[in-house]
């Protein structure tokens, strides 16, 4: 149950029927390409001078925001 008792949990529950399938599995897959960008492109990721891993951690916490947000919204 939530913070403020309505019975809406702060955990998000990618099975719940309120969020929009379609929307999940978009999200599913830009986490998937992702993953499969992030591992192509691992050994370029070990060197000092490249951001592309803090580019990753930024668009993996962008996307984790985006599946809050929409079952947040309908809480």
């Amino acid at each position: 149950m939530g913070e403020d008792g309505a019975g809406c949990s702060d955990d998000y529950d990618p099975a719940d029927p309120k969020v929009d399938p379609r929307e999940r599995r978009r999200i599913r897959y830009e986490y998937r390409e992702l993953i499969a960008e992030t591992q192509k492109n691992r050994h370029d990721f070990i060197k000092p001078e490249s951001t592309g891993l803090h580019n990753a951690l930024d668009k993996a916490e962008e996307l984790f925001s985006e599946g809050k947000k929409k079952t947040m919204i309908l809480c």
